[in-house]
């Protein structure tokens, strides 16, 4: 019986060679999701992520673990050449192919015109996690959530980098703006403090998109360890296999999900005003969406908790284009695990 660090040592071997010396070319057709729906060239349909799952049979998750290769659309065999044909076992363990369009990270933007007349769109107070954000010059995601440095008695915001920082474009002490610019905030309520630099090309790799912004003005009022509909967050928790989880992003509201995957190394395209480009990630989560909820552009920071204990498991980066699905990044520098 092969052990979860048997199955993550394997599957970081076989993702070196599948994506490891060249994952933008295994990804050159991620693009803005409306060239994506015009249909993709060959090269969309090799892997664009790597990761360890439950075994799928018959559409149904069994509990044997599995090597993932993640792939725009399946192939036969009998149309493919040796050299493009993917490994059904490595070391022997065995490996499951995914059909699954891969995520974008995209805030709202003007693809996603705000309603403003719902409360996480509006100028809330308290302010608190699950609604509208941005940077001064940017689009708009989602406040994952806020927490207190009691040393320092200051109160800091969580999101992701490329909302809060621009896309690497911010620099410290940038306004950072609640709502999001696309839902007419102009007032700012914090600063940009620090954030993780996305690198993109072909020979780099990210393990985070995460940001932090600081609550210079001691009259606006935040809710700590709070999500919209008075979610409280219990500390941190760690992505199970199978683990029903909730969110509340800027777009979709509440939703609910599964963790579906806990060790993914994706490729994720970020969509620029000149042309996408392409961020590899490592050790990321996958969830799926349930109980009919669809992630939404703008979404991007919002805070994922564990369904029953409110445990904060990471944060939505990046989302599928059917919003079916959506990455986390990990969140182990901002929330010890509670268990």
């Amino acid at each position: 019986m092969h052990t979860l660090a048997d199955i993550v040592l394997a599957k970081n071997e076989i993702r070196r060679k599948l994506l490891g010396h060249n994952p933008q070319a295994h990804c050159v057709a991620m693009s803005h999701p409306d060239v994506l729906s015009s249909g993709w060239p060959k090269e969309g349909r090799l892997v664009h992520a790597v990761g360890v799952g439950p075994k799928i049979v018959n559409g149904t998750a069994t509990e044997e673990l599995a090597i993932r290769f993640y792939v725009e659309k399946k192939i036969p065999e009998s149309r493919l050449s040796r050299k493009e044909r993917l490994h059904k076992t490595v070391e022997n363990i065995p490996c499951d192919v995914i059909q699954s369009r891969p995520a974008v990270a995209i805030a709202a933007g003007t693809r996603v015109p705000g309603n403003t007349t719902v409360p996480w769109r509006q100028r809330s107070t308290p302010v608190c996690g699950g609604c509208s954000v941005s940077h001064q010059d940017g689009p708009t995601g989602t406040i994952g959530c806020f927490f207190e440095l009691p040393a320092e008695k200051k109160k800091i915001v969580l999101s992701n980098s490329h909302i809060l920082s621009n896309l690497n474009q911010g620099k410290k002490g940038d306004k950072l703006l609640h709502p999001g610019r696309d839902d007419g905030g102009t007032a700012p309520f914090a600063a940009l403090a620090d954030y993780e630099y996305i690198r993109f090309g072909r020979h780099s790799h990210n393990v985070m998109d995460a940001a932090i912004g600081v609550v210079e003005d001691e009259n606006i009022q935040c809710s700590a360890n709070t999500i919209f509909g008075d979610i409280a967050v219990a500390g941190g928790g760690r992505a199970v296999f199978g683990g029903r989880v909730r969110s509340h992003g800027r777009t979709s509201g509440p939703g609910k999900g599964v963790i579906s995957d806990v060790d993914l190394d994706p490729c994720v395209a970020y969509p620029t005003t000149d042309k996408p480009v392409m961020a590899f990630f490592l050790d990321q989560i996958r969830i799926e969406a349930v109980d009919g909820h669809k992630f939404g552009e703008g979404d991007s920071g919002s805070l994922i908790v564990t369904g029953e204990t409110n445990q904060a498991v990471g944060l939505v980066f990046a989302v599928g284009i059917d919003g079916s699905f959506a990455y986390l990044t990990r969140l182990n520098l901002y929330f010890t695990d509670s268990e």
